[in-house]
């Protein structure tokens, strides 16, 4: 089997922080995974329906289809093209920024995408999706016809698993548990690999690499690779999400919100 070739240039230079976090405010936020969009729109998921929220908290829209199982995952960075994957059924919806229907719902299946197993909206207008079944990241544009698909990554998918993919302006994260975060360009080519077990949360912008690892917000220089490393303002957190501005923290069923500021 063809694999890519895995290196690892993180030169490890950690630029001490002279950065500080500064307390927005809270907002209650019901059970489930919280996702932000690129306006700072809210949204709330869990086993079969998504919710929209305003600035406070307060739902304003939301979305269920049991038919198709349970919501395995949610792209929510365009707020006029949401998409949800139905894992169990292997199936995409794309919602709008009202959470209705833009198209009937896609089946990954009928794409002989038997082994999906994480899948993210592209700025394109398609989507990407990483195979297990070959070890393939693949884009799809918006008629369903597959147009990049790169080498297949040095992984073993039987003891691991892939938790996320992310697509940014000139980059794709895909994440997993234990074998870090493998970064790819925009037509699925790959460029390099983060290899660091609890990397969660990529966030691309200006040139850098955000990611939450050990109570830490991570900054990657993309042409450097080197690091600078923040402490989160508070620990044991259920989940957290930076979107180059502010910091979402949640805890319980709160949801902590943080800008960073130079001391």
């Amino acid at each position: 089997m063809k694999t890519i070739w895995v290196f690892y240039v993180l030169s490890l230079i950690v630029v001490p922080s002279y950065s500080q976090w500064v307390f927005q405010k809270e907002i209650p936020f019901s059970l489930g995974n919280v996702g932000v969009d690129i306006l700072g729109n809210l949204y709330v998921f869990d086993s079969y329906q998504i919710k929209k929220t305003d600035s406070n908290g307060k739902v304003i829209f939301s979305y269920a289809n049991k038919n198709l199982g349970e919501i395995t995952g949610a792209d929510v960075t365009d707020p006029m093209r949401i998409m949800l994957f139905y894992g169990d059924f292997n199936y995409l919806v794309f919602l709008d920024n009202s959470l209705s229907l833009l198209r009937d719902p896609v089946s990954l299946d009928g794409l002989n995408l038997n082994r999906a197993e994480v899948v993210c909206a592209s700025q394109k207008g398609g989507f990407w999706v990483f195979d297990s079944g070959d070890l393939r990241l693949k884009y799809f544009d918006s008629n369903l016809k597959q147009l990049n698909t790169s080498s297949a990554i040095d992984v073993d998918v039987s003891n691991d698993k892939s938790i996320s993919l992310k697509e940014f302006t000139d980059y794709v994260c895909l994440v997993f548990e234990k074998n870090g975060c493998f970064v790819f360009d925009k037509f699925g080519n790959f460029v390099f690999r983060i290899q660091e077990q609890g990397f969660s949360a990529p966030y691309v912008n200006n040139g850098y690499l955000y990611y939450i690892l050990k109570n830490e917000l991570v900054e990657h220089n993309l042409k450097l690779h080197n690091e600078t490393k923040i402490a989160l303002p508070v620990d044991n957190s259920i989940q957290v999400l930076f979107n180059g501005s502010l910091l979402y923290v949640r805890q319980g069923d709160k949801l902590q919100i943080y800008f960073l500021v130079e001391n």
